[in-house]
């Protein structure tokens, strides 16, 4: 097993689109894999194969795939741009409470959970673009949601992206609400009825407005009151915590 030297968080924070975020100097990543890291100083490129392991210290969220590739630029020795191809899977835990007030980084007195995991066959980040790609089988699941399509173009800058699905395919998503003291919830702590599922040609995200935009086909079910809905467009409103 090799392991790398220390890298900065935006290595990590670049590839996944939801990881992009604030970075903290006590914060580290590693990268380990079973075969040993090509390295270019002159190109400021590095490539990891086979198992390829990398772990946010701060946080513990990480990722796995069957290569990395990187590039640094070679004055600031920034990351600009990175891919992740083959197997990724990348787990994204979230810090509840600010390090300014724990006062630590360690589990025990930071209150991390789990937020969302991202399964796909290819992840590629571009810092001059400001834009993150996953393409191939995407899976996105959340405690909020669930959505599976091909390709998500985001461009984190902005908040704003699209997904899409195969030709002749649709996206697919579960929007589970959040239960009450009155809803039987199932093992995983959803409620039963509790959730909105459908289908659309593309779904456009807006953070910064706090909407999507589904498009193409639209077919809605809550399963609350058992009704359907049915559109070429619409527009789903989300507050702070999505």
């Amino acid at each position: 097993m090799m392991k790398s030297r220390t890298l900065h968080i935006a290595i990590f924070t670049g590839l996944i689109l939801c990881m992009v975020g604030r970075t903290h100097a006590q914060d580290i990543v590693t990268i380990t894999s079973e075969k040993t890291a090509v390295v270019d100083k002159l190109k400021g490129t590095a490539v990891w194969r086979k198992n390829v392991y990398v772990v946010r210290k701060l946080t513990g969220s990480n990722l796995m795939t069957d290569r990395l590739s990187l590039k640094r630029d070679s004055k600031s020795g920034r990351v600009i741009w990175a891919e992740a191809a083959g197997n990724v899977r990348a787990v994204y835990f979230q810090i509840q409470e600010p390090l300014e007030k724990t006062g630590s980084v360690d589990g025990d007195t930071a209150k991390i959970e789990p937020h969302t995991t991202i399964t796909c066959e290819s992840a590629t980040f571009d810092r001059n673009e400001a834009l993150a790609e996953l393409k191939g089988n995407l899976w996105v699941r959340s405690k909020a949601f669930e959505i599976k399509g091909d390709k998500a173009r985001y461009n984190y800058e902005e908040e704003r992206g699209k997904i899409t699905a195969l030709p002749g395919d649709q996206v697919h998503f579960i929007y589970f609400k959040k239960s009450t003291s009155t809803e039987k919830g199932n093992e995983n702590g959803k409620p039963e009825n509790g959730k909105i599922t459908g289908s659309a040609d593309e779904i456009l995200v807006d953070r910064k407005a706090g909407k999507s935009v589904l498009q193409g086909k639209v077919l809605i079910d809550d399963h609350t009151d058992q009704s359907r809905f049915e559109a070429d467009r619409a527009e789903l409103f989300f507050d702070r915590n999505e």
